[in-house]
């Protein structure tokens, strides 16, 4: 199975739909381990069986990219709310932020691994 496309319009634009950045807040809203919490909804099944087969950390990756170059500005509130357990900087677009969970996910997924590579 393959993950849902992006399309080219979104790349050129700058603007991700409402829905995938309302999907990244809702699970920003839960912070820890906030890549377990993302819901979306699929119009193609195929898109939907993906989603939902995907072990967590396939759909974070996959908004993450969606989200990458995204221009639009993340409302204050949720803003200042990232800032309070992402880091010290402030995150004004999607694009920002995205960068930002990237590098977070990555330090949390790594960490277990090393814990267990040197417990072997």
């Amino acid at each position: 199975m393959t993950a849902p496309q992006r399309s080219r319009h979104f790349v050129k634009t700058g603007h991700a739909p409402g829905h995938i950045r309302e999907c990244l807040l809702n699970a920003l809203d839960i912070q820890a381990d906030w890549w377990k919490n993302l819901e979306m909804d699929f119009l193609r099944d195929s898109d939907q069986r993906w989603w939902d087969k995907a072990s967590p950390l396939r759909p974070a990756h996959w908004i993450i990219e969606q989200l990458w170059h995204c221009a639009d500005i993340v409302p204050g509130l949720e803003r200042r709310s990232v800032m309070d357990w992402l880091a010290d900087q402030e995150y004004f677009t999607y694009s920002q932020l995205v960068r930002a969970l990237k590098e977070d996910l990555d330090e949390r997924v790594a960490t277990p691994q090393e814990s267990q590579t040197s417990a072997s």
